[in-house]
């Protein structure tokens, strides 16, 4: 038996609670044998768990109370906290987000007793700051930095595909298995490298081919059940001949588990929604094409952390015959909730 049981009630019963409000209740010990306690913590805890590593922020930490509980106490102790504005919870596929309310007192050489209660933080009122939430994308490199960057990884990839020929030699006296060994090797290392820099230079060469194609998506920060607007504005210079121009507004949960050679990146797409600008025709020498894409209603928020993300994006994707396409992608802010009422005063 451990020298005293902690337990939780919330003031909420169904242990929901807006972002932004206040969530109370009191935080109960009964004292089995007398004990000394360095402080019982009572603590408003986020943390996101799935496939990718853990994360973990405490918005409050208060200390209830320090010194002695005789034997049959039996002792409560209220909390008042403002949660944050967000994150709010998240139940996903690769990544959730939940709040805890979690107490625990620290005895000096002893176990410490630890309770929590699992919360519900859901959208308030809309602000302009939302907490543990931002808008990521995969960074597509400019044509200057991605010939840069191809410029160096080129040599590297020679390098480490050719070291082990140079260690070793070739001739005809090396053993066959050897010889396989170094094939495999040279080949898994040129083709990882090829695929990385036609990857980096993809975009580059794509826009040689379009000439001026500006992309540009209004709002760049929205709630859920808005539409966005993308705008395309190209200036070729000449009729340029492709398969296709689609925008693509996708929600994904990108979540990275491990670290170093162990890293692994896990992604899930929650929302994917299409629109066609054009099919298999010729892009005039200027112009401009225009779609409207919805944000579903009850769509996730935007959030962002240390190896957990959920991103929304509009992409625009041209495919271009015999020739490496374009993928330009934009981030987007989907903030949780509704858009606030500009009458109301908060």
């Amino acid at each position: 038996m451990s020298r005293c049981d902690l337990s939780i009630v919330l003031e909420q019963a169904d242990g929901r609670v807006a972002a932004g409000s206040r969530l109370a209740g009191f935080v109960g010990v009964v004292v089995n044998k007398g004990v000394n306690t360095r402080g019982l913590h009572i603590q408003l805890v986020c943390r996101t768990h799935g496939r990718g590593n853990k994360w973990k922020e405490v918005a409050h930490d208060e200390v209830a109370f320090v010194g002695r509980w005789e034997a049959g106490e039996q002792q409560l102790y209220p909390f008042d906290f403002k949660v944050p504005d967000g994150p709010v919870s998240y139940d996903g596929e690769l990544l959730n987000v939940s709040w805890f309310v979690y107490a625990y007192t620290d005895i000096p050489w002893g176990y410490d007793p630890e309770v929590e209660v699992e919360v519900e933080v859901v959208p308030g009122i809309a602000r302009h700051r939302q907490g543990a939430m931002a808008s990521y994308s995969d960074p597509v490199p400019s044509g200057k930095t991605a010939v840069i960057v191809a410029a160096v990884t080129i040599p590297f990839t020679l390098a480490f595909g050719s070291a082990p020929w140079l260690m070793f030699g070739a001739d005809s006296s090396m053993p066959l298995p050897v010889i396989l060994f170094l094939m495999v090797w040279s080949g898994l290392a040129y083709g990882m490298g090829g695929f990385l820099v036609f990857n980096l230079l993809r975009n580059p060469l794509a826009r040689r081919r379009l000439g001026e194609f500006e992309v540009a998506v209004t709002p760049s920060d929205l709630y859920a059940g808005e539409d966005v607007q993308v705008t395309i504005r190209h200036e070729t210079g000449n009729s340029t001949h492709i398969r296709s121009v689609v925008a693509v507004l996708k929600a994904e949960e990108v979540v990275v588990s491990g670290s170093g050679t162990n890293k692994t990146t896990h992604r899930h797409t929650v929302v994917e929604e299409r629109k066609v600008l054009l099919q298999t025709g010729t892009l005039p020498p200027s112009g401009r094409m225009e779609a409207t894409l919805k944000v579903p209603p009850g769509a996730p928020p935007s959030f962002g952390v240390s190896s957990n993300r959920l991103s929304w994006t509009v992409e625009v994707l041209v495919d271009l015959p015999m020739w490496p396409d374009l993928t330009e992608s934009v981030p987007l802010l989907v903030k949780p909730g509704e858009r606030p009422d500009p009458n109301r005063v908060s």
